[in-house]
């Protein structure tokens, strides 16, 4: 009878488990019935610079959009580095967002989407994402402009190689045919396409950027993605949003909404380019921003601080990824019409200005790159190069000299002023330096005579006998032969208040 008890109560046992231990093992898991794929592409729609080929910012968050057919849809979202789905939901306007964490840099990864079918994205890469942004002289391109051709630019695309992992986000250029976008309302897509690193694609290619980014994964040895969003006769207003723009009351939102604008004076309105080319990205974690734009406003020096520091704190609030670096070009020396002019001057002035006023930021300086006559300096390797050392050195922790000598303070010694610099120790030289005036308190700056003496430079003038102040290249074009220590140029300067 105890044997025939023992029996039943193992059977009891057996029946229970047989029921209970799949409930078990259930618990605590999510229902994956979303990942078959049954031989149909998703039920979504994706704007064009989320697509296979792109670089996403790695040990970040990717965000992830589109549209699905139905409001409520369910979009699962599953790359390949993870075993992890984020789940998205279609609100009203059919619209849905997913933003998937990122791993360190690697690839070629994938990125499936499932709704009702399956679309894979492939050849995605997790690196170093950098925008890239600016009017003509971002936008010029690694062969030049028409008649403008850039030195030595030919070897970097013949040695254009697709198994390098660089991706290139073209937005202004399609195999050689330019393309203008601008809108008054801030846009979700845009028109491009993510480029692979091929001699036929650099071609066309920012030289700026294409020579920054290329240097960056020469020397980090990982992916790189460059989105470039640029375009020719711009001013910073056009690619300020209008959050931004509002807080000056001299830009004339309303007179851009009421406007009829076409590709013929698209460049004189505040706001289109930013909605147009940078408003489909924010959100999207970057490692940083160059940027190549001033000299539309050179007329205008007097507010372009205040406007390049809102640009700036803009940007880095609508892209919530933290107070990325922002580097930037100081606009090269041109005559704009009378090369002893001043106004490019002061707004290179402004410029530097912003290195006190903007947290995390850098400068290039390229007063020995410019040309008299041609607005277009075509020396863009090096300015890409020098983008490129700002960025490993104050964002990568590399020990490489990358900032330019400039004016600190100045002192009147007998019939001499003498200039201390900083940031970066003067080269010394032999010879007499050139690119610098002096005045007297009739403020009427003639030409002076200028040496290093102890680190310092001393600048006089027979014909000045009481000199007040000094200016080192302060005109629209003006040559100069100082140097630092690293052979970064000095950054021009008055002493004058």
């Amino acid at each position: 009878m105890k044997f025939t008890s023992k029996v039943y109560f193992c059977s009891v046992l057996l029946t229970v488990f047989i029921v209970v231990s799949p409930l078990l093992a259930s618990c605590g898991k999510r229902d994956d019935g979303w990942k078959t794929d049954n031989g149909f592409a998703a039920e979504i729609a994706l704007p064009s610079h989320l697509t296979s080929g792109m670089v996403l910012q790695h040990n970040a968050k990717a965000r992830i959009w589109g549209t699905a057919l139905e409001a409520g849809a369910e979009v699962h979202v599953l790359p390949s580095w993870t075993d992890q789905d984020v789940m998205a939901v279609a609100g009203d306007d059919r619209r849905w967002v997913a933003e998937i964490p990122t791993g360190d840099t690697g690839g070629p990864y994938t990125i499936s989407i499932y709704c009702n079918g399956c679309t894979t994205l492939e050849d995605i890469w997790l690196g170093e994402l950098w925008l890239c942004s600016g009017q003509s002289n971002m936008e010029m391109p690694v062969n030049g402009f028409d008649g403008q051709p850039t030195p030595d630019t030919q070897t970097l695309i013949d040695d254009a190689d697709p198994s390098v992992p660089l991706r290139i986000f073209l937005m202004d250029n399609e195999n050689g045919v330019w393309f203008r976008q601008y809108s008054k309302e801030p846009k979700d897509r845009l028109k491009g396409r993510w480029a692979n690193n091929t001699p036929d694609n650099v071609r066309y290619s920012s030289a700026t950027a294409y020579a920054f980014g290329t240097y960056l994964q020469k020397q980090l040895g990982v992916p790189v993605g460059l989105i470039v969003a640029s375009m020719g006769s711009t001013k910073i207003e056009s690619w300020m949003s209008e959050e931004a723009a509002t807080a000056f009351s001299d830009i004339d939102i309303a007179a851009m909404k009421s406007a009829n604008i076409t590709d013929g004076n698209f460049t004189e309105f505040p706001c289109v380019e930013y909605n147009a080319k940078l408003a489909p990205w924010r959100g999207m974690s970057i490692a940083g921003m160059i940027w190549y734009q001033g000299e539309s406003n050179s007329s205008a020096a007097s507010s372009y601080a205040a406007r390049q520091k809102a640009f700036v704190e803009d940007m880095r609030a609508k892209w919530d990824c933290g107070q990325f670096p922002f580097y930037y070009v100081q606009i090269a020396p041109y005559s704009y019409g009378n090369s002893k002019g001043l106004a490019a001057a002061q707004l290179r002035e402004a410029q530097e200005k912003c290195l006190e006023t903007i947290p995390n930021c850098g400068m290039v300086c390229t007063l020995d790159l410019g040309e008299e006559n041609n607005i277009h300096p075509t020396r863009k390797i090096e300015v890409g190069k020098r983008l490129g050392d700002l960025a490993l050195a104050k964002t990568y922790g590399r020990d490489i000299s990358a900032l330019s000598p400039r004016y600190a303070s100045m002192e009147v010694s007998g019939g001499k002023i003498l200039i201390t610099t900083k940031d970066e120790p003067l080269a010394a030289s032999s010879s007499a330096l050139t690119g610098f005036e002096i005045c007297g308190a009739d403020k009427v700056f003639k030409a002076a005579n200028a040496t290093i003496e102890g680190g310092r430079i001393a600048v006089s003038s027979a014909s000045v006998s009481a000199p007040v102040a000094v200016r080192y290249c302060f005109h629209n074009y003006q040559e100069g032969n100082v140097k630092g220590a690293n052979g970064l140029p000095l950054m021009p300067f008055r002493t004058e208040k």
